[in-house]
């Protein structure tokens, strides 16, 4: 069994006494992710993130300190990232949001209609500017309208 699994048996037979492993990770200019540090907290509480993220601060130099930061939904984890790196930019990772995408909507479409709204949302994703962005907006919207239009029979 993998050291993962291994977290994830016990996590599940006895949540409070498990910790979690955290990655803390850098992205290079072509995408390449580089590890900064792991961390395990026993729970995933703001105050626990936030001592965590003290420490990354401290070993940062003040020029290193992230400008970016991008996280899951995890409203503790935001938060403490908010208090600590009060400066930085925070936005919602990408992979977490087409995730539940997937997760909420993708019984929604037919297997062609999802592989088309896939193409058109990594699109609207990779918009290198407001008007391609509005540009690739404008197109998944209107398959959106039109798929609507047609599973009721319009």
């Amino acid at each position: 069994m993998e050291p993962r699994n291994i977290l994830s048996s016990l996590k599940k037979q006895n949540p409070d006494n498990v910790s979690i492993r955290r990655d803390i990770v850098g992205v290079t200019s072509t995408h390449h992710t580089f590890c900064i540090a792991h961390a395990f907290v026993s729970k995933e509480k703001e105050e626990n993130y936030h001592w965590v993220l003290e420490r990354v601060k401290d070993m940062l130099d003040k020029c290193m300190e992230p400008r970016v930061i991008i996280t899951d939904r995890d409203l503790a984890l935001m938060n403490a990232c908010c208090k600590v790196f009060s400066h930085a930019s925070r936005y919602l990772c990408r992979w977490h949001i087409s995730e539940n995408i997937a997760k909420h909507c993708k019984a929604s479409f037919s297997y062609g209609d999802w592989k088309k709204f896939k193409g058109r949302w990594g699109n609207l994703c990779d918009s290198s500017s407001p008007e391609i962005y509005d540009y690739n907006y404008n197109r998944l919207y209107q398959q959106l309208v039109a798929d609507n239009r047609q599973s009721k029979g319009h």
